[in-house]
């Protein structure tokens, strides 16, 4: 039987299901498929303690205070603004045990980081004093869940474009 790698993309538009996903991902409430001793995940990019939306607002407040120009977010309706993306990786049960996990995790980061990230991890805004440059990380969490039958990794990443500004367009071929 063929193995098979799978990543879907969920659009994530509200406060209350960053809380939610966070949940879930940090298991704080009980996962019905996952084993009840979630110590064999593995963290990647810590949140510190802190949930999906305090990590949302405290990077919207971090780009407020470098001088990026604050645009509204839509909140309301179907035309709601993508706050952050929920990806989640992962590959067929056959697959399982014919290579190493934490390797594919790795390397799998990595691809989630040049791809949703600006271009050297660079944004570049105008401020009264000239242009400045600065360092933005949008992957805020990632953990690899090995308390399932099958291992996986989810990764949560706010699309911020290379001008500062929350852009999921910038992120899925438009601007």
């Amino acid at each position: 039987m063929p193995n098979y790698a799978r990543i879907s993309r969920d659009k994530v538009k509200t406060k209350k299901e960053l809380i939610s996903r966070y949940k879930h991902n940090e298991r704080i409430f009980d996962v019905q498929n996952a084993d009840i001793d979630s110590s064999a995940n593995v963290e990647l990019i810590d949140t510190y303690g802190r949930d999906y939306s305090n990590l949302f607002k405290e990077t919207m407040q971090d780009l407020k205070a470098k001088g990026v120009e604050q645009r509204k977010i839509r909140m309301k309706g179907s035309r709601s603004q993508v706050l952050a993306y929920e990806y989640i990786f992962g590959f067929s049960r056959g697959a399982k045990g014919k290579f190493d996990v934490n390797e594919w995790a790795k390397d799998t980061l990595n691809f989630i980081d040049k791809e949703m990230n600006p271009p050297n991890h660079e944004i570049t805004i105008q401020t009264p004093d000239g242009t400045k440059k600065y360092k933005v990380q949008n992957i805020k969490h990632a953990v690899l869940h090995m308390d399932e039958e099958t291992p996986h990794l989810h990764v949560l990443t706010v699309p911020i474009d290379e001008r500062g500004h929350l852009n999921a367009g910038a992120y899925e071929g438009r601007s």
